[in-house]
């Protein structure tokens, strides 16, 4: 199997590696219409992959598109995305981890990570394929405005997720889910069986409370099939 550690850095060059690309292409706009560039790693083959970060490295965020099938065990290790910068009323921003194939990916944390989506995404944003987080690190996923922190983007549902361990605590942006869907999107089979978990649906500017469930569905959205059979675990939603 493929083995891959990875530091994210801006000397990481653009290319194809085995078992992941690197561009350094993709152009964001940011709430003042402003445009950047962002720098993208992306997974494209099964296979166990860790990934770090430099602290002084620019924007980036990470895409796993392997193929149906895969599996992507994916460590990560210390690492901070932040791309809740991006995106406005007009334009999309972009998510902090993207999972975009039709793979199974199981997420280890070690150290402290955090995922953060731009507007109408989440920070970890797997959609309905199959996610599993664990590890003994912990993890903040915060979603834009619309989009879960763990699950869906605006408009999409999130689901077939499983937290097996770790500190997981998801927030989503404005009427998402914690953990589920992103506005107007169902959230489903979603498990959890271990660790610590806080999944919030936040407040809005005027301080209150949105229309979401913690862990479930957006607003607008369903939540069914959610287990909670172990851990510690925290939901709060907003009222509606």
């Amino acid at each position: 199997n493929t083995f891959v550690d990875i530091e994210i850095s801006d000397s990481l060059s653009e290319g194809v590696f085995k078992g992941y690309e690197v561009t350094d292409k993709e152009v964001v706009t940011d709430q003042w219409n402003n445009t950047s560039t962002v720098k993208i790693l992306t997974i494209t083959k099964a296979g166990s992959y860790k990934i770090t970060k430099d602290k002084k490295a620019g924007t980036w965020r990470v895409v796993i598109a392997a193929k149906i099938d895969d599996t992507v065990n994916l460590t990560l290790s210390n690492v901070e995305l932040n791309l809740s910068e991006t995106g406005n009323s007009k334009n999309g921003g972009v998510p902090a981890l993207e999972i975009t194939g039709d793979c199974e990916t199981v997420i280890t944390l070690d150290g402290t990570n955090t995922l953060k989506g731009g507007v109408n995404c989440a920070g970890l944003q797997n959609g309905t394929n199959k996610l599993t987080i664990k590890g003994d690190g912990s993890l903040t996923a915060q979603g834009g405005i619309r989009g879960a922190g763990i699950g869906g983007g605006a408009y999409a549902p999130g689901g077939n997720i499983t937290i097996e361990s770790g500190t997981v605590n998801a927030t989503g942006g404005e009427s998402a889910a914690g953990i589920g869907g992103g506005y107007n999107g169902n959230g489903s089979n979603i498990t959890i069986s271990g660790g610590i978990v806080t999944a919030i649906c936040p407040i809005n500017w005027n301080n209150k409370p949105t229309y979401a469930a913690g862990i479930g569905g957006g607003y607008m959205g369903d939540g069914t099939n959610i287990t909670i059979n172990g851990g510690n675990v925290t939901a709060t939603g907003g009222s509606g």
